[in-house]
């Protein structure tokens, strides 16, 4: 689900419905970011690129950075829930990456990489 359009008016959407003050995109080769800022935390919302996935994380402090800091935002998730896209949980992103679960992560990539969780297989820095 690579629509940029899409994911731009979601957010747009759950920055009014949150009331985030600031609001930031960021395009990485397999998800968008992008980043909420409150009064009082900086989140990011990320989704993949190729699948209608997001996931509540750290924002990123570059495009090349570590693996994403996945974070339980119960709030910012519930809102996820009435999007277009599927929300995981912290739980669901830290499990164990099992490739038969997740057809759509290119074999390729499992045997190159060797995700050990979820996340790491969904949203990573690959190219």
């Amino acid at each position: 689900m690579d629509d940029l359009k899409t994911f731009r008016g979601t957010c747009h959407a759950l920055a009014r419905r949150t009331a985030a003050t600031h609001v930031e995109f960021r395009v990485t080769p397999n998800f968008h970011e992008c980043v909420l800022t409150y009064r009082t935390e900086t989140i990011a919302i990320v989704a993949t690129r190729t699948h209608a996935f997001t996931a509540v994380a750290r924002p990123t402090v570059s495009l090349d950075a570590e693996p994403l800091t996945f974070v339980d935002h119960p709030a910012l998730l519930a809102e996820l829930r009435s999007t277009p896209y599927r929300a995981l949980s912290f739980a669901e992103l830290d499990a164990p990456f099992h490739a038969e679960d997740w057809p759509h992560v290119l074999p390729s990539d499992i045997k190159y990489w060797h995700p050990t969780t979820v996340g790491e297989a969904l949203f990573n820095h690959w190219d």
